[in-house]
């Protein structure tokens, strides 16, 4: 008989701060990996580490709040890759954070989408050099230094490719790991089910994780491993490692995760808008207390109660105890107006043209899209929800508007990650998807800036919103009117409009027409006759509007579509004029 070898691989279990010193050096390129959630601990630990040192690190990250902007904030980076960078809840807004840094020029700040960034990854994951990607064509990230435009080989036809990426390290949050580092990641996997930074890494991975387990627990699991341990340097032990971010841990698995603490999100976003309270917040949550120290001022109870609001029934305790304020008669917003009428276009578009996919973006098209899928479904129109990050075949819960709530994972036909949704589903041709979107900016012909104007503003960047207006077979737009948002032409195309078919404001409904938007139904207001409504609507506009001879009067909001939003956004996070 054979006779087992004992030893299977080194211990590489160390501690947040060993880990932090030993493996990152000033001037490396980091990437903070992007799964359904983020390595907030490993975050912390390298402002501890580097305050204020000016390491001139470089980033990449698919995206984020809270980490980017501590990281800029102690000048720890000089050079950030990334497709957002801003508040993301309780809605999304430019940090002012990320404001000083991009006027300063303290901070270059390069522009991708979600999807281009995963793709880099994965080029440099496999040693392509590049690697063909169908989004950013048409939009201001084709002058990015790292994209070209080729000739395909084999059809002749321009293709757009990206250079790949190769961080010097890779960090990644999971749920456990081995003293090797063989690391279990549960979808929605952000970045893909392959978490293509971790092979792309010049010098290996940390992972921090919940729980360090055993190798057989491991072998048990194998088809839940996404990091092997052949490419990480350090395990980190750390519970509560994402706090504030949620992590998902599916209930069959015994359960531990954890939702996400939106108080302490919204109690720092406060704090970036001055300077003092800032430095005091830093201080105390993040420089003056290690781990330990931060989950001792959290406390118990805290920690306790965002447990339990992860389990995934525990939306229907939080929704009961705000039912009665949500019941009570009140004026119905210009915002739940555009709301409402977005869902109605959305459902007859997708019953007229047989969409089966919907993708939502981010604030009042999500929730447009959302009562949109639930109007579809009672209507019998097969229709699936998806979302950036991986969630597929989804139906939104009430009591959170936020895109990525937690408690919609449970509800999945099916978790992916980015790749995935944005490259494959959503992203084949004849896919019969439809996505809705917000803009900071949209001009008469559907270009979208969600990014930057140019010397005054650093906005939040693309996201997902260009890979789906490159491929989606069409797209529906909401923005809150004013001149400053509905403009001639936007100063940076962050989605191409070419596919964009309507626009939803709060004052009408806009359809394209030969390549520019016509005002085809507007919203009544009180005590102004069409006329005085629609000269009013043309003043609020940009440019120099056009009107439907056929224009009509949207139809008013129903109490219980009215009903339904505020179901939705219980706490008025996007329902506010």
């Amino acid at each position: 008989m054979i006779e087992l070898p004992e030893f299977e691989g080194a211990n590489k279990v160390t501690n947040i701060r060993e880990a932090v010193e030993s493996l990152v050096k000033p001037g490396f390129f980091i990437h903070i990996g992007s799964t359904g959630t983020q390595p907030t601990s490993f975050c912390y630990e390298l402002c501890r580490v580097f305050w204020d040192k000016r390491p001139n690190f470089k980033l990449v990250t698919l995206g984020g709040g809270l980490n980017i902007e501590l990281l800029v904030y102690g000048r720890l980076v000089k050079e950030v890759i990334t497709s957002y960078a801003g508040h993301i809840y309780p809605s999304p807004a430019p940090s002012p954070v990320i404001q000083k840094s991009y006027l300063e020029g303290s901070v270059k700040y390069e522009n991708w989408s979600l999807l281009s960034i995963s793709q880099a990854l994965m080029a440099g994951a496999l040693d392509l050099g590049f690697i063909p990607i169908k989004s950013i064509a048409g939009s201001s990230m084709e002058e990015n230094e790292g994209f070209r435009s080729l000739e395909n080989p084999f059809t002749g036809e321009k293709i757009g490719v990206v250079r790949e990426l190769k961080p010097d390290i890779s960090v990644y949050h999971g749920w456990c790991a081995d003293k090797e580092g063989n690391t279990i990641i549960f979808p929605p996997s952000s970045e893909g089910i392959v978490p293509w930074g971790a092979y792309a890494s010049r010098r290996g991975v940390i992972v921090v994780v919940e729980k360090i387990v055993d190798r057989d627990f491991i072998k048990n699991h194998a088809h839940l491993v996404r990091i092997p341990g052949y490419v990480v340097e350090a395990v980190v032990e750390v519970p509560f490692g994402a706090h504030p971010s949620a992590f998902y841990v599916p209930e069959v698995m015994g359960g531990g995760g954890y939702a996400e603490d939106y108080d302490f999100i919204v109690d720092f976003r406060n704090a970036t808008e001055d300077e003092e309270r800032l430095r005091k917040w830093v201080e105390e949550w993040v420089l003056n207390v290690d781990h330990e120290g931060y989950l001792k001022k959290l406390g118990f109870e805290r920690l306790f109660y965002l447990i339990g609001k992860a389990r995934k029934d525990s939306w229907k305790q939080e929704i009961k105890a705000k039912e009665e304020s949500l019941r009570r008669d009140r004026e119905v917003l210009e915002v739940e107006r555009m709301i409402i009428s977005g869902a109605r276009k959305i459902s007859e578009i997708c019953v007229r043209k047989g969409y089966r996919l919907m993708l939502a973006g981010i604030g009042g098209a999500n929730l447009s899209a959302w009562m949109a899928a639930y109007r579809l479904k009672k209507m019998g129109h097969e229709i699936d929800l998806v979302a950036e990050i991986g969630f597929y075949g989804y139906l939104p819960r009430p009591g959170n508007p936020f895109v990525f709530n937690m408690a919609n994972i449970p509800t999945c036909k099916g978790l992916f990650g980015s790749p995935e949704i944005l490259g494959a589903v959503m992203g084949r041709k004849g896919n019969k998807g439809l996505a809705v979107l917000g803009a900071g900016q949209i001009d008469k012909h559907g270009n979208i800036n969600s990014t930057l104007i140019s010397g005054i503003a650093y906005l939040l960047g693309s996201g997902g919103a260009n890979d789906v207006a490159s491929t989606a077979e069409e797209l529906v737009v909401l923005v809150k009117h004013s001149p400053v948002r509905l403009v001639e032409r936007v100063p940076y195309i962050t989605a191409p409009g070419k596919r964009v078919s309507t626009l939803v404001t709060t004052m009408g409904i806009f359809e394209k027409m030969d390549g520019e938007f016509v005002l085809t139904e507007y919203f009544p207001i009180k005590g102004l006759g069409k006329e005085e409504i629609v000269e009013k609507i043309k003043n609020r506009t940009g440019w120099k509007l056009k009107v439907s001879e056929d224009l009509k009067e949207a139809e008013e909001p129903k109490a219980e579509e009215v009903l339904t939003l505020r179901y939705f956004d219980p706490d008025g996070n996007f329902l506010t004029d």
